[in-house]
């Protein structure tokens, strides 16, 4: 397959090393996946957070993107959801927190899945 990428595609093939083992499930997943399990607060991630969240709240009023919903799907009276913003804020919040995790990974020139 390498000799196909580089002779017929042009591209360069490299051979990327993990920086760790990617598991391939949760260990000791619950059989009930309808109750919230246990969070682990990451502190890091939590100012990161708040520092997104002026940015993409004045986009998302700007743009028109939902920031809550109203649901009854479970219970009697409506209850706000947060929606796209919140959604949005904590996905990159966590990429964020992945990217300075690998930056010493990539300052010693070990290439990780994360960086393609």
């Amino acid at each position: 397959p390498l000799g196909f990428v580089r002779r017929v595609l042009g591209l360069r093939a490299i051979t990327v090393k993990f920086a760790r083992p990617v598991p391939t499930c949760v260990p000791n997943l619950a059989a009930d996946l309808t109750t919230k399990g246990p969070i682990t607060p990451n502190a890091r991630r939590e100012r990161i957070a708040s520092r997104l969240r002026p940015i993409a709240d004045s986009l998302a009023t700007n743009f028109g993107l939902q920031k809550s919903c109203l649901d009854s799907t479970f219970t009697d009276e409506p209850v706000a959801v947060p929606s796209n913003l919140a959604n949005s804020i904590e996905a990159l919040s966590h990429w964020l927190c992945n990217q300075m995790d690998l930056r010493a990974d990539i300052l010693t020139d070990r290439e990780t899945e994360s960086q393609f």
